[in-house]
């Protein structure tokens, strides 16, 4: 590896990095093909799988070994090429090419710095000494009198914020920030606020210096983070809470009339009970990213999204714990996990944890829910009534695709005047009520199908098992089509009750086409069954359109729309792709990331993860 040409070198690094950020699916395949399990990563959080792990820019976890010259060794699920091998020493200290050298080498994280002098650094943000200039650092105890260096930190976010240029990025030491300290992160970029917008080639960012170690903990008066009016702004692995606070603001992280926003890395709990509010706010708003970010203890919506376009939400975890509210304080509308207002909003790979309320609920155009499984609360996952944002044509092109949805008390999902709507490899079970309903709303204030242009919905390879009220429920004048399913265990009817039809199931013609009613044994999160995945001894297998199974699989990320092939749950030990655990927040059994696997069965349980392998043939050699 020392002796390859540099131009090799760098396209391999682009390559991998390409592979992570789920570009092309061919670039993925590979490194599939090495017939072998691996674990790509994309942020330090990422390689837990023991202390001081770190994503090396090759996009491979490493951790601490002193028999290596970089005292660093990478882990058994690298590429072949770098599996159990040491992190070579820098090459930067060696006198390394440069970047006029390296062409190739990109802003592959897109934060305005390179990769850096060696091609195989990482950028400044990520802490390489090769790229200093732009990083400006602040930490509690620091001084605004001081350079705003790593060992001469800034003290206040005021200061600090009106010191930020396109280009540069403000890094957060260890430690605890609170409005009457050091102040909290309130970035207005508008005409006469306190800080600059960055530019699609040199966005402004703020990051944690050690991921979730930098905590801004709000009285509750103000947000703990709030972005408004800004554009190209990055926030990444920060921390933080609100306390209650008798009037005081609603939301702990609140985007605000912003733009091009890409948060990766947060952890926030502990919304103000005495306000209403979002755990995160997105208002007004448009092409945000929030991805491998968690929400804990929110009393009325985990992430909430008002009059905004093109939010996307990737590899999100949410757990309510059921926060109770104070004896004074007003009355909360239920919990939601996700509350999604405006158009063409993309959820990926979103697990969702509750018990009360909706875990998804949304209204507007273009929804997509990808990947994703929602546990417990009233309904799972269900459209607003089509004009609450003064829409006249109903919800238009929601699309859910290998989507689960247990143990939802009421209805498990809930689609009102949909248009163009579908359902794809989808599975509801144990629902109080009714797996699925597509249905016209009636109120005088909602357009009707008529007025939407005419509604319509199609669902393939759905599986709803054990539902109290019922399988799928389409009621006219919708006009609905389901093929190739199965209904089992759902009410007392006859297999074609279970479908909401008189007609027979099992031809090709009617509403209802190819489907099946029958029980499945091995689906489910008791001990020996499968929830994320149809098992190939499952009688699901292969039963679905085209040879597809009947029923979601969630095994491989989705990125952009599009699934991949890097896997989501990690291949060795099934957990989800969590952050660092912070005490008493995300480190609580039974109901925080770490451990949602084992309450999917994910590698435990009796259900051992499938070898993860492409989903096409390797070519020749």
């Amino acid at each position: 590896m020392r002796g390859e040409p540099v131009g090799k070198r760098c396209a391999r690094i682009v390559a991998s990095r390409w592979l992570l950020a789920g570009l092309t699916a061919t670039s993925a395949t590979a490194f599939s093909c090495f017939g072998r399990n691996i674990f790509p990563c994309s942020a330090d959080a990422q390689c837990n799988r023991g202390t001081g792990g770190r994503c090396e820019p090759t996009g491979y976890c490493s951790y601490p070994d002193p028999d290596c010259g970089s005292d660093r060794r990478y882990d058994g699920l690298a590429s072949e090429e770098w599996a159990g091998a040491c992190v070579p020493p820098d090459d930067a200290a060696e006198g390394g090419t440069t970047d006029a050298e390296c062409p190739t080498c990109v802003d592959l994280d897109q934060d305005g710095y390179g990769i850096g002098a060696n091609c195989l650094g990482v950028d400044c943000d990520d802490r390489n000494p090769a790229r200093f200039e732009g990083c400006r650092y602040i930490g509690p105890g620091g001084s605004d009198e001081g350079p705003g260096t790593a060992e001469q930190p800034w003290g206040t976010f005021p200061h600090a914020l009106a010191n930020l240029a396109p280009g540069d990025s403000l890094i957060l030491l260890d430690g605890e920030y609170r409005i009457d300290t050091t102040g909290l992160p309130d970035i207005d970029c508008a005409e006469g606020g306190n800080a600059r917008s960055g530019t699609m080639e040199r966005p402004i960012s703020l990051t944690a210096a050690n991921a979730r170690e930098a905590y801004l903990r709000s009285d509750g008066s103000v947000p703990a983070l709030r972005l408004r009016g800004c554009d190209h702004w990055n926030l990444t692995d920060v921390a933080g809470r609100s306390d209650d606070f008798l009037d005081g603001a609603g939301y702990v992280l609140e985007i605000v009339e912003s733009f091009n926003i890409a948060a990766r890395g947060l952890l926030f709990s502990h919304n103000n009970r005495y306000a209403r509010g979002s755990l995160y706010l997105v208002w007004r708003s448009g092409d945000i990213l929030i991805e491998d970010s968690e929400a804990y203890t929110f009393q009325q919506t985990g992430v909430g999204v008002l009059s905004s376009d093109r939010v996307t939400l990737r590899r999100l975890y949410l757990n309510t714990r059921d926060y109770e509210a104070l004896p004074n304080s007003p009355e909360q509308t239920p919990h939601f996990g996700v509350s999604l207002a405006g158009a063409d909003h993309l959820l990926e790979n979103v697990i969702l944890e509750g018990s009360s309320g909706t875990g998804i609920l949304f209204s507007g155009s273009g929804t997509r829910i990808l990947g994703s499984i929602v546990i417990g609360f009233n309904s799972g996952i269900s459209s607003s009534p089509p004009d609450s944002e003064g829409s006249v044509e109903g919800v238009r092109g929601t699309r859910l695709e290998n989507v689960i949805v247990d143990q939802a008390d009421e209805i498990g999902i809930y689609l009102r005047t949909p248009v163009d709507g579908t359902l794809r490899n989808v599975t509801v079970m144990n629902s109080g009520d009714v797996a699925a309903l597509v249905r016209e709303d009636h109120l005088d204030v909602i357009t009707t199908c008529a007025s939407a242009g005419g509604c319509s919905f199609e669902a393939r390879n759905l599986l709803m098992l054990d539902n109290t009220g019922g399988g799928f429920y389409g009621l006219d004048p919708v006009p609905w089509f389901v093929s190739h399913s199965n209904a089992a265990g759902n009410g007392d009817g006859a297999p074609e009750s279970q479908y909401n039809s008189a007609e027979p199931i099992d031809d090709a013609d009617g509403k209802v086409q190819n489907s099946i009613n029958e029980s499945v044994a091995d689906i489910g999160r008791h001990l020996d069954q499968c929830i994320v995945f149809i098992p190939e001894t499952s009688s699901m297998h292969g039963r679905g359109l085209d040879g597809q199974d009947i029923g979601a699989n969630i095994l491989y990320r989705y990125e952009s729309g599009f699934p991949t092939e890097t896997p989501l749950w990690n291949p060795e030990t099934g957990e989800f792709p969590c952050g660092k655990k912070v005490i008493k927040v995300s480190d609580v059994p039974s109901t925080s990331c770490f451990d949602v696997h084992e309450r999917l069965n994910v590698g435990a349980h009796g259900c051992e993860l499938p070898r993860l392998a492409p989903a096409s043939a390797c070519g020749p050699g």
